[in-house]
């Protein structure tokens, strides 16, 4: 994800295991701030989570995501879907 250009609906992330799938949303709210929007749980099943993290810049915002993405990998989760929007 370097040099990526970062439009109105920012970086969406998906990967899954099996039938767990953990997303993650990169984007500006309509004040400007960057928000990590987190959200698991299985497919089909009530019972998910999900939370947002206000970021205090797109730098800080990116490095959580990368974190995010670190421990999915580390966890055996596949990604499935990353778009750049």
């Amino acid at each position: 994800m370097n040099n990526e250009t970062i439009v109105a609906d920012g970086i969406r992330m998906r990967w899954e295991k099996g039938i767990q799938y953990y997303e993650a949303h990169l984007y500006q709210d309509l004040f400007g701030d960057w928000v990590l929007t987190r959200a698991w749980g299985r497919r089909g099943l009530r019972g998910g989570r999900i939370v947002h993290t206000a970021c205090g810049s797109y730098n800080c915002a990116k490095q959580q995501l990368t974190t995010v993405q670190e421990q999915q990998e580390r966890r055996g989760y596949m990604l499935v879907l990353n778009l750049i929007r």
